[in-house]
Order: C-alpha cells, then sequence, then structure tokens
C-alpha cells in the first residue's frame, strides 16, 4: 500500500513539473516579428487612469493624438489596446510632464487625456509628427507655447495676459483665446494663426511661413523684425514690421481672414517602432490599417468653436480690382450660428474658419470642412473646393474671390465656376 502511494505522488509530481516547463508561446512572423516590430496586444475596453504629481508644463512628444484640458486632478487617461497602455510613459521631470512611449502596434483607436487644474498650465511643448489639442478653460499670467516638427497644435480659448508663442518646423498651430499681449517668434516654414489679441504684438519672422493675428480693437499695434519671406496679415490695429519688403507687398497686409478649421481626430491604426522621447529618441511610425471609422477630438467645453471676432473691409481684396462692398458674414459665438448678408438669413459656423466669408447674396448655406457646399455670391472658407455663386474660385485662399475675401495665396484667381 505504501509502495502504491509514493508511485500515485511521484506521477502527479511528474506532472505538475511538466506543465511548468511548457515553453510560452512567441510572436509569429506575420505579426511583425521577423522585421522587430511590436506584435498587436490584446484589444480593451476599459479606460486607465493614472494620478500624476503635480506639474505645470507639458511635453507632448508620443506618436498619438492628445488632448490636454482643465481638470481637478493632475492625471492622464488612456482609452486604447493594452499594448499602447503599456508602451505610454509619463515622466515628470521637475515641473514637466515628459508624455512619451516605447514600441507598440494596434488596429484600434488611441484617446489620451492629460488633465490639470486651469490655473496651473504654465508651458506647452509639441514635438514630432502627431496633433495636439489645448481645450478651452486654461488661464495663467503668463502662459509659453512652443510649437516644432510637423505636429498640429491647437490652443483653444486661452486667458492669458502674455503669451509666448514659438513656432519651427512644417506644422501650423492655432491658438485662440483672450490675449493682453503676444511675443510670437516663427522660423519655419509653417504658418502660426493667433487669434483673441488686445493690446500688443511682438513679432520676430525668420521663416518662410506667415504669422496671421485676429485682433480685438483698432488700438493694437504690432510690432517686430521680419528678415524672412512670410508676411505679418492682421484684420485691425496697426503694423510696423521693419525688414524687407518683396514683389509682392510689403510685410504687414491688412487682410479679411478667416482662421483654420481646428478640428482633430484621434490617432488609429498606428505602429511604432523604437522609443518615441522628448530627449530626441529615434521613433519610426507606420498605420496599420485605413478601416478605422473617423472619430473627432471632443470635451464637454465644446472643442472647436470660438467667441465672436470682427473682419474689415479686404485691402488686398481692393487692390487686386475684386468687390469688396457686400457685407461679410460675423463669425457666430459659441453656439455657432451667424447671419448673412440678407437679413434672417442664417448659416452655421462650423468650428473656428467656416463660414466667415460665406457672405453674399442669399447665402444661406454654410461649407463644411474646408468650405465645401458654398452656395451665394461670397467666398468659401481656405481650401474651398466645390463653391458655388458668382466669381468662387476653387483654389486656396485668395482663389475665393466671390468678395475679395481669404488670405493664404492660391490657384483660381479668376474661376467663375465653383
Amino acid at each position: 500500500m505504501a509502495q502504491a502511494s509514493v508511485l500515485t505522488l511521484c506521477t502527479v509530481c511528474s506532472l505538475l513539473v511538466g506543465s511548468f516547463a511548457q515553453p510560452t508561446q512567441g510572436p509569429s512572423a506575420s505579426t511583425g516579428a521577423q522585421s522587430g516590430a511590436p506584435a498587436p496586444g490584446p484589444s480593451s475596453s476599459g479606460v486607465e487612469t493614472r494620478p500624476l504629481t503635480p506639474f505645470s508644463r507639458v511635453a507632448l512628444c508620443a506618436p498619438f493624438t492628445v488632448l490636454v484640458q482643465p481638470s481637478t486632478q493632475y492625471q492622464i487617461t488612456i482609452d486604447a489596446d493594452e499594448a499602447v497602455k503599456q508602451a505610454t510613459t509619463t515622466l515628470i521631470d521637475g515641473d514637466t510632464l515628459l508624455l512619451e512611449a516605447n514600441s507598440f502596434t494596434t488596429t484600434n483607436p488611441i484617446k489620451v487625456t492629460v488633465g490639470l487644474p486651469s490655473t496651473a498650465l504654465s508651458a506647452i511643448i509639441a514635438r514630432g509628427t502627431f496633433p495636439a489639442m489645448v481645450a478651452p478653460g486654461f488661464s495663467a499670467p503668463k502662459l509659453s507655447i512652443t510649437s516644432s516638427g510637423t505636429s498640429q497644435l491647437n490652443v483653444l480659448g486661452i486667458s492669458v495676459g502674455e503669451l509666448t508663442f514659438v513656432v519651427s518646423g512644417t506644422g501650423s498651430p492655432v491658438v485662440t483665446g483672450n490675449i493682453t499681449t503676444l511675443r510670437l517668434k516663427n522660423t519655419g516654414t509653417g504658418n502660426a494663426y493667433v487669434s483673441g489679441v488686445n493690446t500688443s504684438a511682438t513679432i520676430e519672422s525668420t521663416g518662410t511661413g506667415s504669422i496671421y493675428v485676429l485682433t480685438t480693437a483698432a488700438t493694437v499695434q504690432l510690432t517686430g523684425t521680419s528678415t524672412g519671406l512670410g508676411k505679418v496679415v492682421y484684420n485691425q490695429g496697426s503694423c510696423s514690421i521693419t525688414g524687407q519688403s518683396w514683389v509682392f507687398g510689403p510685410t504687414c497686409q491688412q487682410v479679411q481672414f478667416s482662421m483654420p478649421d481646428t478640428s482633430l481626430s484621434w490617432s488609429c491604426g498606428i505602429q511604432n517602432t523604437g522609443r518615441a522621447a522628448c530627449s530626441g529618441g529615434s521613433s519610426s511610425v507606420s498605420t496599420t490599417t485605413t478601416s478605422c471609422p473617423n472619430s473627432p477630438v471632443t470635451n464637454p467645453a465644446g472643442l472647436g468653436q470660438v467667441s465672436s471676432y470682427s473682419l474689415i473691409d479686404s485691402k488686398l481684396g481692393t487692390a487686386l480690382g475684386l468687390d469688396t462692398n457686400t457685407p461679410t458674414a460675423q463669425a457666430g459665438a459659441a453656439g455657432g450660428t451667424a447671419a448673412g448678408s440678407v437679413p434672417g438669413t442664417t448659416f452655421s459656423v462650423n468650428g473656428l474658419a467656416n463660414g466667415v466669408n460665406n457672405s453674399g447674396a442669399q447665402a444661406s448655406t454654410n461649407g463644411q470642412g474646408n468650405g465645401q457646399g458654398s452656395v451665394g455670391a461670397g467666398n468659401g472658407n481656405q481650401n474651398g473646393s466645390g463653391n458655388s455663386g458668382g466669381l468662387n474660385g476653387n483654389g486656396n485662399g485668395i482663389g475665393n474671390v466671390g468678395n475679395g475675401n481669404g488670405s493664404n495665396n492660391g490657384n483660381g484667381n479668376t474661376n467663375t465656376q465653383g
């Protein structure tokens, strides 16, 4: 009997040892193991929230779209596959949050939100190739914004006493809000857009990108220097920029223009190989799928909307011999509506740009996206296509010449078809 018990015990031990010794299954070649790319991780519908120690500066260096918004807590939330959650790193260096990422592969959307108190933000640094959005609601006596690389940075609805805005690379960042004074330096090829300057703007331009400033009063002064090819375009106030005047006209240009569309979508279907780091890490990013549904970045504060601002008669349109007598529509308030030139006629204002220049007889339909589908003698927005009505161009900015409105020189100056 004792021998049988011992034999049974040894058999059980042998089975247990054998089960623990089974090798784990490695990634297959089809998941990118041969190329060194990470395998797609398991999908997850859960949202991970990481509490963070206090910080005031945010450096965005990860290879996906990020939303920064006011919050009662210092935290980051990640709604994505487990592989993305595990790859995303958050480091507090002094008072700076460094948002970075290691290798990952996902075929699903990535939704990452950084939260901090509305009065805590002092700096935003956007580096890399992926967009970032700062939601309305932040206020500060001083704020520094740095946009480099090809990333699209949209900072909306800020309230700041002194804004320092540094732009390099090919991105065209947008800043809107209530801004007392502006100090802007542009050394890149992309344009820079600022709306809501109340008192003064000091500008230094050495690149080829232009600077667009929407002021709130005719008393606002724009001063500075320009040694590059870019223009300083403004709607009202005075402008005195020393530097070179080119064959296309002086550096300062007082022109009607609309802010670009600021809507963004969450990243989806991404393969990141290497480390995307603020210190200059090497990362290679590619798209793993094109079947992802469009998922716009939104927040309860009304992302993509802006308070009303006024436009003036287009001096550039007059110089080109265009009709500038038709009243322009005013940009809508946060509710998103504005009136056309015909009393009682309204049309929707989609985001910051759409509908601003869609004035003219029976202007009843606003453009959507980049000004598509405008009706009447007025213009669509920048990059408008498919506009109908008298003298609407099919190109960029000045291509939409129904009323001489628009900016960012483009094609189609005298097109008579939409």
